[in-house]
C-alpha cells in the first residue's frame, strides 16, 4: 500500500490487514453514498512505444479497441488456454494499466516479462504508487472532479486523477491517482459519503471484473450467452446467473465463478473473484 495513503487512512481510525484490506471503525454496511478503499487491487503498468502491440499478442481481448475514454475487460491465459487472471485494462497518460487482484499481480507481471524480448516496453508493478478508491450512490457523480460517459467501463481524466465508471444499477466509480489528490477527494467527499465495510469494497472488485451484457473477454466473441448481474447480498453472498450455460460457484473467503466458452477455436473462461465471508 502507498505509505502516504496508509498514513491517511490510519489517521481516520482505519486498520490495514496484511492483504491491504482497509477496515474503518463503525463502517456502514450499505451507506446511501459509500466511500471504499481499493488498495487490495493490484496495478501493473506497461509503458513504451510497443506496449499496445506487445499486449495485443498476450491477452484474449482486442487491445486495439482500447482508448483513453473506455476501459476494457481482458484476461491472460496459459499456453493450454487456461485462464491465469482477468483484469480491467485502461489507459492513463499514454501508458496501459492492468488492474487485477493484488495476489495475482506479481505472477502476471512475471509472465508478461518473459515474452518482452526485444519489444520496446517496460513493465512495473505500481500497486503501491497509485491509490485506488471507489465511490457509489446517487451522490457519486456530483462529487467527482469529472464524470465518465454512461456506458460501463467509460473513463475520463481530471489530472492527476483518472475516473472509471463501473457496471451496476447503482452509480459507482473508481478514482485512480497519486495519494495527495485522492486524499483531497476523500476529505471533500466525506461530508456526504461514508466509509463502507470491507465487503462493499470487494463488491467493486466483483463489478469491475464480471462481464455484464454487452461485454466480453474474448476477441470477436460474437455469439455467446449473456452474463447477468452480480451482487453482494448482506455483504457476504455472491450471486450470479448465466442465461444459457451453468456457472460453478466455489464458496469460501473468495468466491470464484468459472464460465468456459469455446468459440471459433478459442477457449475462453470467465473468472470472477470477490465476496468476503463474515465481513
Amino acid at each position: 500500500m502507498n505509505s502516504d495513503w496508509q498514513a491517511f487512512v490510519a489517521s481516520q481510525g482505519a486498520t490495514v490487514a496484511d492483504d491491504d484490506l482497509v477496515r474503518f471503525p463503525d463502517a456502514d454496511p450499505a451507506p446511501a453514498c459509500a466511500l471504499v478503499d481499493l488498495s487490495h487491487l493490484g496495478l501493473i503498468r506497461l509503458s513504451g512505444e510497443d506496449a499496445r502491440s506487445f499486449l495485443q499478442g498476450q491477452v484474449t481481448n482486442d487491445v486495439r479497441q482500447l482508448n483513453p475514454e473506455h476501459s476494457q475487460l481482458n484476461s491472460i491465459c496459459s499456453p493450454k488456454g487456461r485462464m491465469l487472471a482477468n483484469f480491467r485494462l485502461f489507459e492513463r497518460d499514454g501508458d496501459l494499466y492492468l488492474q487485477l487482484p493484488r495476489e495475482r499481480a506479481a505472477m502476471v507481471a512475471k509472465r508478461l516479462q518473459m515474452f518482452v524480448l526485444r519489444a520496446k516496453v517496460t513493465l512495473a508493478d505500481v500497486s503501491d504508487e497509485l491509490v485506488r478508491v471507489g465511490i457509489a450512490g446517487q451522490c457519486a457523480a456530483g462529487l467527482l472532479p469529472a464524470v465518465p460517459g454512461e456506458a460501463a467501463g467509460s473513463v475520463c481524466h481530471a489530472p492527476p486523477l483518472t475516473v472509471i465508471r463501473h457496471p451496476g444499477d447503482t452509480p459507482r466509480f473508481e478514482l485512480i491517482g497519486p495519494a495527495d489528490a485522492v486524499t483531497t477527494f476523500w476529505e471533500r467527499s466525506a461530508g456526504q459519503a461514508r466509509p463502507a465495510v470491507t465487503a462493499y469494497g470487494l463488491g467493486f472488485q466483483v463489478a469491475q471484473n464480471f462481464p455484464s451484457p454487452g461485454h466480453h473477454l474474448c476477441r470477436d466473441s460474437g455469439q455467446r450467452g449473456d452474463l447477468y448481474a452480480v451482487a453482494l447480498v448482506g455483504g457476504a453472498i455472491l450471486q450470479a446467473m448465466e442465461k444459457h450455460d451453468a456457472a460453478f460457484v466455489f464458496p469460501g473467503r473468495h468466491t470464484q465463478i468459472h464460465h468456459p466458452r469455446q468459440h471459433q477455436g478459442q477457449f475462453c473462461q470467465f473468472v470472477i473473484v470477490g465476496g468476503e465471508q463474515g465481513a
